[in-house]
């Protein structure tokens, strides 16, 4: 993907060096078997271009894996664990706009 501008794709490369151009925040709540997907975020540059969409998808991702892990475990320990448990039942999202700030 490419940001809106060939000039702003070029201060974007330093050399051999990765840069972030944005990231999602997730938190999971064993004991509720809930997920939070706290923030989406991108560069300005690069908003638009639909790199959101795999973020979120990446963020649910996330969160399985998170309740596989420490879901399961929490269950264990409690003896709750069956096959019909799920460790994950819902994904929450706080929503705003970069315009609200």
């Amino acid at each position: 993907y490419a940001p809106k501008s060939d000039q702003n794709a070029k201060s974007y490369s330093d050399g051999n060096k990765p840069v972030i151009i944005g990231g999602a925040a997730v938190e999971y709540y064993k004991k509720s078997r809930v997920g939070l997907l706290s923030y989406v975020v991108l560069r300005d540059e690069f908003r638009g271009c639909g790199l959101a969409r795999y973020l979120h998808e990446e963020a649910l991702s996330r969160l399985e894996n998170l309740a596989n892990v420490y879901g399961a475990s929490f269950q264990k320990e409690r003896n709750r664990q069956s096959e019909s448990t799920t460790l994950l039942q819902a994904v929450f999202a706080e929503t705003n706009t970069a315009e609200a700030g």
